[in-house]
């Protein structure tokens, strides 16, 4: 459940930072980009969890992914 707090934190930086109303340059955008992105990478969950939060929580990233490409 923490994990999951965590994802929606980071995913709102992400979102907030490619929101067409930011000001300033997207490039400044980039390097908290690829922390967090290297931070979900580490972050999986235990192999013991159930299938279902595995589900859930890769489809969020996927989610998110999308936001980020459509961005």
């Amino acid at each position: 459940m923490f994990q999951q707090f965590i994802e929606i934190q980071e995913s709102q930086q992400i979102l907030t930072g490619i929101a067409p109303t930011t000001q300033g340059p997207r490039t400044q955008l980039i390097p908290e980009l690829k922390s967090i992105i290297s931070s979900w990478r580490e972050r999986l969950p235990n192999k013991w969890d159930d299938i279902n939060m595995w589900n859930d929580l890769l489809s969020w990233r996927q989610h998110i992914f999308t936001a980020i490409n459509a961005g």
